[in-house]
């Protein structure tokens, strides 16, 4: 802040700050949106239902084919393979559970800045209050940063955590993520 003066005065002058919480807000709304994003991705996964007209082809049904109809076929026959999925269905539970509780200990979550379930019918999606978020943006400036960015408990370091222990593709097996240990 640079306060250039260009004239004495004998009136008093009052001089205030007030944070630009803009960049902040557009971050949070920004997490929210990916969120509810992957969410709907891993849910249609796991309710997209398997059409049984379409199973994997063999060399002599492929032989008939053009490459547009294999990779069409193909693509409808992967259509489903997730249908149910108990893995796929833990990790979208734990990344949930992840958010509706507090991420720092004895911290706010994102229901105290106005973030919350969008209810029952939208299956683990996030919705923002913005006037609850404006508020606590302006008066709980550094409890928001800790809870999305403090090391090991921040909502960043957990959804790492979930996401890196179902697609972490290194390490012997045994120690890969849930996903990739699936897929062999």
């Amino acid at each position: 802040v640079k306060v250039e003066l260009l004239a004495e005065s004998t009136n008093s002058i009052n001089i205030s700050k007030k944070s630009d919480t803009t960049a902040l807000k557009d971050t949070i709304k920004n997490f929210v949106t990916d969120y509810n994003n992957m969410i709907t991705m891993m849910n249609g996964l796991v309710k997209e239902t398997k059409d049984a007209n379409f199973q994997p082809l063999t060399k002599e049904q492929k032989a008939e084919m053009s490459e547009t109809e294999i990779k069409d076929w193909e693509a409808k026959a992967k259509t489903g393979i997730l249908s149910g999925d108990a893995i796929l269905k833990s990790i979208t539970s734990k990344m949930q559970t992840m958010m509706y509780g507090s991420a720092v200990e004895g911290g706010i979550g994102l229901y105290s800045i106005g973030i919350t379930s969008a209810g029952y019918t939208e299956n683990g999606k996030l919705v923002i209050d913005e006037e609850k978020l404006n508020a606590a943006l302006e008066t709980k400036g550094v409890e928001i940063q800790e809870l999305f960015s403090k090391e090991t408990t921040g909502l960043a370091s957990q959804l790492n955590s979930v996401i890196d222990g179902a697609a972490k593709s290194t390490g012997v097996k045994g120690s890969r993520g849930t996903l990739v240990e699936m897929a062999g």
